[in-house]
């Protein structure tokens, strides 16, 4: 008797830090997007994934007898049968998909210039304010001095143009960073008219061709997730990518890696 009662309290137990475990993650991916909507206003495609995914699963966590009840509805009839095996199959299909691409965002950012070789370094450009570069901009400056350190033949590029509300080319903020850095102004090409990733990579392909470069590699400096999408950009323009990743700025990461996994969607499946 004694075991048998321990095999139903074992499951139900389970259950249970199941659902608490399944409401922490999701309550804590909804502060996550909602965190950056308050504080800085930033509403994007990211936001809304994560709110997709994560307000389903804090209801489920918080409401399992009417979850279950709802199923079991479902379930006795044919067209719900459907609707749950296909909304279980597109879930399987879309863990799948971000593992898969997780997976080669890292790979990418593994891709490093052997130390003796100094192919040049596009650096990719993000948000600044009238004080100057934003943190995520910052953080991608950070990875862009230290690669022109070890690299201390190689030339630079910042890439970005002036977006709405920005006081300044994204491009020219990042070059007196840069030179404020101790990097030296004849190093820095600016290319300040580009307005997305595949524009910032093609223009600054084309200057560096501009100056001399042959085209055969370069390095790209952008959040470690981007660098997927840069490696792209880059193969089409003919050159062997490498990465000088970094890390994004902590409470803006879980938003943007989740924007990201939409953009690489497009990318794939649209081809931009």
């Amino acid at each position: 008797m004694t075991n048998r009662s321990h095999t139903c309290i074992r499951p139900h137990r389970a259950r249970a830090f199941g659902r608490a475990l399944l409401g922490a993650a999701s309550a804590g991916l909804i502060l996550a997007a909602l965190l950056p909507l308050c504080t800085m206003g930033i509403l994007n495609y990211g936001s809304l994934a994560i709110w997709a995914v994560a307000v389903p699963g804090l209801l489920i966590a918080l409401f399992p007898r009417a979850a279950r009840a709802l199923c079991a509805r479902l379930w006795a009839h044919t067209p719900g049968r459907v609707l749950l095996r296909t909304a279980a199959g597109l879930l399987a299909a879309a863990l799948l998909y971000c593992t898969a691409v997780t997976g080669a965002m890292l790979w990418c950012c593994a891709q490093r210039p052997a130390a003796d070789d100094d192919p040049p370094l596009i650096v990719l450009g993000c948000q600044v304010y009238a004080a100057g570069p934003s943190p995520m901009l910052t953080m991608r400056l950070r990875a862009a001095e230290k690669y022109l350190v070890a690299h201390p033949n190689a030339m630079a590029v910042v890439s970005g143009g002036q977006g709405d509300g920005e006081p300044h080319a994204e491009a020219e903020v990042m070059r007196d960073w840069l030179i404020a850095h101790g990097v030296a102004a004849e190093r820095i090409l600016t290319e300040a008219q580009s307005r997305n990733t595949e524009e910032n990579i093609a223009f600054s392909a084309a200057l560096l061709r501009e100056n001399g470069w042959n085209g055969a590699a370069a390095a790209v400096a952008t959040d470690w997730w981007h660098e997927l999408r840069a490696f792209h950009w880059l193969r089409a323009a003919g050159a062997q990518p490498f990465a000088a990743p970094c890390r994004t700025y902590a409470p803006l990461e879980p938003l943007f890696f989740a924007r990201e996994l939409c953009g690489t969607v497009r990318l794939f499946f649209a081809g931009y």
